[in-house]
């Protein structure tokens, strides 16, 4: 992590390096498009509750999302933008457990919310903003014990069992994203965030209260994302 805050405040200080002078008073324009990301959780705590239960550890390199959002500038204020974003994704793992079944673990996140960003002033051409998203979301964890074939006439006698775990919250993200005008109406964007969840809540299958859930295990996770907005642009 700090590998990459380090090389996004140097690209930050050589777009300012080689600037000119000519340029708008202020940067102005919006628009939205697609967001990958790459969102890494903290699953130590997690893979080491699954593994006291006989269920598969998950990776710890990330998960990719998929989503969207976009920006304007309010005018009223000079610098500062307003907009929203959203993202959702999910990882899976499998283990064998002998007499052809299974037990299967698999994590999903999503989120959204309001962002708020102030584009530095003395950076041109480009945009480099500092700012938050201010939102809500959540992860689900699905807990499956499969054991081989059913047959319909048998599925009230069926073994297979099936356990979801739901964590919803609200999140201040603090984030800091670049925006790179390919053309005037397509502009390149890429930011890093950490999202730092409260109020958060637990429920087990059809919303009934999960109490005493480890606090390790939360929505807390870096991430990183890119894409590319359509509108018009001027940084």
């Amino acid at each position: 992590m700090k590998k990459i805050l380090f090389m996004m405040v140097m690209f930050s200080f050589l777009v300012y390096a080689q600037r000119d002078d000519k340029y708008f008073d202020a940067p102005f324009g919006g628009g939205g498009g697609y967001l990958g990301g790459w969102i890494m959780p903290d699953m130590g705590a997690l893979n080491s509750q699954l593994k006291l239960t006989g269920y598969p550890e998950l990776s710890t390199s990330g998960i990719y999302t998929s989503g969207g959002g976009g920006f304007a500038y309010i005018g009223v204020l000079p610098y500062l933008r307003i907009g929203g974003m959203g993202f959702a994704g999910s990882t899976s793992e499998k283990i064998d457990v002998g007499n052809a079944g299974s037990n299967e673990a698999i994590y999903s996140i999503g989120g959204g919310g309001v962002t708020i960003e102030y584009t530095m002033p003395f950076i041109k051409k480009v945009g480099v903003s500092l700012g938050a998203i201010i939102g809500g979301g959540g992860f689900t964890i699905d807990l499956y014990k499969n054991r081989g074939e059913v047959n319909w006439n048998d599925l009230q006698n069926s073994s297979m069992n099936k356990l979801t775990l739901d964590n919803s919250y609200w999140f201040f993200t603090p984030t800091l994203n670049f925006d790179i005008p390919v053309y005037r109406f397509i502009n390149f964007r890429a930011g890093i965030s950490y999202q730092l969840p409260f109020a958060e809540d637990w429920e087990v299958d059809d919303g009934v209260e999960l109490r005493n859930a480890p606090s390790d295990v939360n929505g807390k996770a870096l991430y990183i994302q890119a894409g590319l907005y359509i509108g018009l642009f001027s940084f």
